[in-house]
């Protein structure tokens, strides 16, 4: 599939490596990294994806985000999200997660150099490429991050896995689908894609810089 599927790799080979160690971790420390993360991806999955596939041009990238998109709103990925954090939330109570996770959210929103902005122009650029990109970075590097939150989850005893075990399964699937779309859309706007370094697409830098700053908001 040309140089998209590598550099997808490799970015999540780039993004597993600098995971923190579940075991130099305290409860507060993870309890702060899940709910940095359940409160920027949930509050801005769907609409990056809703803005992408509104300024896809091939029928690949748009069936990608099509399929994408029905499967978060029809099985409710947002509740899946929010009903396995919920035991968390009694975290909420504690001084330093509430510092740690202010402080993350507050740089990630923060306009207009935050990055949530940095990917929302992104997945709003007229040029498609761009959004699909970030799509596929998300859903490929989910394979390193589902695993680690899967251990995170096994650290505060959550029993509700429902939504790591369905972004295991349906995220491998996305992320081949994302690694097309990317080829395609790329191909129909005529964008060449010759590197093999994530570092030089600039949304696939932003996504690396996002869920650095998730992972360790603690």
């Amino acid at each position: 599939m040309g140089v998209v599927s590598p550099v997808l790799r490799t970015l999540t080979t780039r993004v597993a490596d600098a995971l923190p160690n579940i075991d130099d971790l305290s409860d507060e420390n993870i309890a702060a990294i899940m709910l940095t993360y359940g409160t920027i991806v949930g509050e801005n999955f769907i609409p990056w994806l809703s803005s992408t596939w509104t300024r896809c041009r091939s029928s690949v990238a748009r069936e990608a985000c099509r399929t994408n998109l029905r499967d978060e709103i029809i099985e409710d990925h947002p509740q899946m999200l929010r009903t396995f954090l919920s035991p968390v939330e009694i975290y909420r109570e504690r001084p330093y997660v509430v510092s740690a996770v202010n402080k993350a959210v507050q740089d990630a929103r923060r306009e207009p150099g935050g990055v949530i902005a940095q990917i929302r122009r992104f997945t709003e650029s007229a040029d498609g490429v761009s959004g699909v990109w970030v799509l596929g970075a998300l859903e490929t590097t989910s394979c390193a991050f589902i695993s680690w939150m899967d251990a995170a989850a096994n650290r505060l005893s959550l029993a509700d896995r429902v939504y790591l075990e369905k972004h295991g399964e349906a995220d491998i699937m996305h992320a081949d689908q994302f690694a097309a779309a990317v080829e395609a859309e790329a191909s129909e706007r005529h964008v060449l894609l010759t590197s093999d370094d994530p570092s030089d697409y600039p949304p696939l830098a932003a996504v690396h810089r996002l869920l650095d700053l998730i992972f360790h908001a603690a």
